[in-house]
């Protein structure tokens, strides 16, 4: 096969994305338990400030739903664009040929959550590419890409790692 390339090696673990979000607010948490529990009402530590621990979100809230604060994509040479701008293949996207595959899809994603967000946080969000694997499939050669995001709250606390696979052939 050999479809793995010396510079595909050298990107692994290399952010090519990063986010901050605005600081959460306790009303964004209240609207996004009341749309992720409907009908039914969300349990209390999503809308009552004075349970214990205070108000906490629900582990798939996403701070970067609406806009965030910061929205960057980074260059092979370190250099922070708009998000928006750099768009393609992420081996493009951190400088290097992408392999010659026509199909994408989805492999899955797994999230592993850590600390919760609160009122107040902000969330820094990166991205890199976690690993590369290859199979032979009945199609052909495959491409396995596992893209890692990793987000921190302020203190530097592990809120979620997700990794998703993406397939190429």
């Amino acid at each position: 096969m050999g479809l793995i390339t010396d510079e595909m090696k050298e990107i692994i673990g290399r952010p090519f994305e990063r986010r901050r979000s605005f600081p959460i607010d306790a009303n964004s948490i209240r609207w996004w338990a009341v749309a992720v529990y409907h009908p039914l009402p969300p349990p209390r530590r999503y809308w009552d400030p004075d349970t214990p621990g205070g108000l906490e979100a629900p582990s798939e809230f996403n701070p970067f739903a609406w806009k965030s604060l910061e929205e960057v994509n980074i260059l092979p040479d370190g250099t922070e664009v708009e998000r928006s701008i750099v768009l393609g293949p992420i081996e493009s996207r951190l400088g290097i040929t992408p392999p010659p595959f026509k199909t994408t899809m989805n492999g899955g994603l797994n999230v592993r959550y850590g600390e919760p967000m609160r009122v107040g946080d902000v969330i820094d969000s990166s991205t890199a590419i976690g690993s590369y694997t290859e199979r032979e499939g009945k199609s052909g050669s495959m491409l396995f890409t596992a893209v890692e995001t990793r987000w921190l709250n302020q203190k530097a606390d592990l809120v979620k790692v997700s990794q998703m696979t993406v397939i190429r052939r």
